[in-house]
């Protein structure tokens, strides 16, 4: 199969890239023609440019077609023509959809794709959505986040939804999160899980007298709950006095969060490293962890925890989105309240002070890893995805007569 994997405008990489560069390396091996197709490619995320070409995964940026650079013109013309230019020109290109969609047709005419794989980001999408549409080329569109009702109602999100019903398939991530998107969007939603190419690595030897680790690993913004976090480790260090805290990433809350730190005595304890250059060193500095921790306020199904299952870490995380879905609570982590640091605090310190109990959460958290976010656990769903679009059926939605699993969350319907 011939599938193009599109995410607009790329400014760093997150989960929806992950999946994306997983999906296709698992596609090519597997002997499929996997494209990565974006709408332009910031210079600070030429890391993920490297990894997605390392995979044999052919790479290119609308920005970048010589169509693309012709139509900004026209755009920019028109729009300086003012009242001189017909209204109807000027209503079409007012907005960049238009550039974005006859971009996109010129592309999927020269690739000929059998699916359009269109990864969240529900305001890049319709012009995407359009162009295949025009083409007769299906969609399967996947979201990434769990929408919350005034997500709905901005003006992209409303051209999203008016499109959403001409596409062949859309998808979540855990069968939570698709019944909070199925809810949202008033859509059955199929379940396809996010896949993590993920070797079994030993961790370094800790030394004794060390103290726990705690690790942290997104932006440093109120939504990802860093704040709540700093307020917990510092009740949890009463009965963990040699515990660490490592924070990756960056955000705009980064001076806020290390001069609280400052104020609760807790600075020296706290090490906070910023965005790290690459994936690799992101790995590296999470095998140095005992726990890791994800006090998000709203999550889909967050990539992060899935690398550290792959580790075998055990994960404290708020019991929001599609959380509960991979850390199963009391065997592979422990979930609390989002905006709780009591909660949290408590967590951390009950998990810090039991040396067995992270053993055994983070083996089950491994294991549970190999049978749900493997790439041979996931890509049979995603190849029955695409196989049932073209075949012009649903995707595979949580309904209707099981008569066998291809994944523990993906029944083969009659």
């Amino acid at each position: 199969m011939k599938i193009v994997f599109y995410r607009g405008r790329f400014v760093s990489i997150d989960g929806a890239a992950e999946v994306i560069v997983n999906y296709a390396s698992a596609l090519r091996k597997a002997g499929h023609q996997p494209r990565v197709l974006l709408a332009n490619l910031a210079p600070e995320a030429i890391a993920y440019h490297d990894r997605v070409k390392q995979a044999g995964v052919p790479l290119e940026c609308l920005a970048d077609l010589p169509i693309c650079a012709l139509l900004r013109t026209v755009r920019k013309a028109t729009l300086a023509l003012g009242g001189a230019a017909p209204a109807a020109w000027r209503e079409r290109w007012s907005e960049w959809d238009e550039v974005l969609y006859r971009s996109a047709v010129a592309y999927f005419n020269k690739t000929r794709p059998d699916v359009v794989h269109v990864v969240g980001q529900r305001g890049e999408a319709p012009a995407i959505l359009r162009a295949a549409q025009t083409l007769r080329i299906p969609v399967l569109y996947h979201e990434m986040v769990t929408p919350d009702p005034p997500d709905l109602a901005d003006r992209q999100t409303k051209a999203f939804l008016n499109v959403l019903p001409g596409v062949a398939g859309v998808a979540g991530l855990s069968p939570q999160h698709v019944r909070l998107c199925a809810d949202r969007f008033s859509r059955p939603f199929a379940i396809l899980p996010m896949m993590l190419h993920h070797e079994a690595h030993d961790r370094p030897a800790r030394e004794a007298g060390s103290g726990v680790h705690f690790g942290y690993a997104a932006r440093l913004d109120e939504a990802k709950g860093p704040h709540v976090l700093i307020e917990a480790f510092a009740r949890a260090i009463r009965n963990l006095p040699d515990a660490r805290l490592t924070m990756i990433g960056g955000g705009p809350d980064e001076q806020k969060l290390k001069e609280r730190a400052r104020e609760l005595g807790i600075a020296g304890q706290c090490r906070f490293l910023g965005f790290l250059p690459t994936h690799d060193d992101v790995l590296a500095v999470m095998r140095e962890l005992d726990v890791f921790v994800m006090p998000s306020f709203m999550e889909g199904t967050p990539n992060t925890i899935l690398e550290t299952m792959a580790l075998g870490l055990p994960v404290v995380a708020s019991n929001v989105g599609g959380i509960p879905d991979l850390v199963a609570a009391e065997e592979t982590g422990i979930l609390v309240p989002a905006g709780d640091p009591e909660s949290l605090g408590a967590a951390l310190a009950r998990i810090g002070g039991d040396a067995g109990l992270r053993t055994s959460m983070g083996g089950a958290a491994r294991k549970r890893y190999d049978k749900l976010f493997s790439p041979e656990a996931v890509l049979p769903v995603l190849c029955d995805t695409y196989r049932r679009i073209l075949a012009a059926g649903p995707a595979p939605a949580p309904s209707g007569a099981a008569v066998g699993f291809i994944h523990p969350w993906v029944p083969v319907l009659e």
